[in-house]
């Protein structure tokens, strides 16, 4: 298997860190777009052991870290950069999304080894949330796979109090892992209600016809069954399996040591291959 990290530069003027994972054969091979979610990045846990098990399914594997997720090019899995954080929003990640996908179906992708028809995305939590907007305004997506999604955007941007955060500028949240506060400027909330059109994921989901397959954990303890559900039903071309017992991460941690992945991500990766190959 070969595996090129690369850096990508964000409309930001920001580096975009990533990875492509792929079997080097003469066959052309779809794309996998992978998003990680909120304190989150592209070798959390295990997800650089699921990107390796979708390339030996025959897929090109794209993982990327957000330009604004707090790790630098020198520090991959820390958050270091905790200003860079801070002025995080959703249509940055858009963006950044956008300029990843612009990237591998370039002459600078990899053109001898991509089907350039077959692109799909896959994100975690809020990185899938921000997999189906991307499919509302990119024709070139042609599936979702959407693995704990959030439902909505709005709930995250009013979950503090408006008032006080427009005074003191900044909210922190503690990383449970890090124990960091990791601030949230209010240019979050200003952003999301300046571009809510764009951004409204329950009004554009009703407007993505690609297929999306949601899977989600009964015991998820971040974003509730009832979230999702509401999301799904407004979308007819769109699935939710649900894995008895799985939790948000799918029984992934960080760091993730263990050669065996977890039972929950075996069978979300099952449900996976089998949407992405119909």
């Amino acid at each position: 298997m070969k595996t090129i990290p690369f850096t990508l530069t964000s409309a930001k003027g920001r580096p975009i860190t990533a990875d492509i994972r792929y079997l080097s054969n003469t066959q052309k091979k779809p794309i996998i777009i992978f998003s990680h979610g909120f304190k989150g990045f592209k070798d959390w846990g295990h997800f650089p052991k699921l990107a390796e098990e979708f390339a030996k399914a025959g897929f090109v594997v794209v993982s990327f870290n957000y330009s604004h997720n707090g790790t630098t090019p020198t520090s991959l899995q820390e958050f270091v950069d905790l200003e860079a954080f801070g002025k995080n929003n959703y249509s940055i990640q858009l963006d950044d999304l956008g300029v990843v996908i612009d990237h591998i179906l370039s002459k600078d992708g990899l053109p001898d080894e991509i089907d350039a028809n077959c692109l799909f995305l896959w994100g975690h939590s809020v990185g899938a949330g921000i997999s189906i907007l991307k499919a509302c305004e990119d024709n070139r997506v042609k599936k979702v796979l959407a693995w704990a999604s959030i439902g909505d955007f709005e709930k995250r941007v009013t979950a503090f109090n408006e008032e006080h955060w427009r005074k003191e500028g900044v909210e922190y949240i503690t990383n449970a892992r890090t124990k960091q506060q990791l601030p949230l400027y209010y240019q979050l909330y200003t952003d999301f209600y300046t571009h809510r059109n764009r951004l409204d994921l329950l009004t554009n989901a009703q407007h993505v016809n690609v297929p999306v397959q949601f899977i989600h954990g009964s015991n998820d303890e971040a974003v509730s069954l009832s979230e999702v559900a509401l999301l799904q039903n407004r979308m007819p071309g769109s699935d939710l399996k649900i894995i008895d017992g799985a939790n948000h991460t799918f029984g992934g941690k960080h760091p993730w040591t263990d050669q065996q992945l977890p039972e929950h991500t075996e069978e979300a990766i099952e449900i996976s291959l089998s949407f992405l190959k119909s």
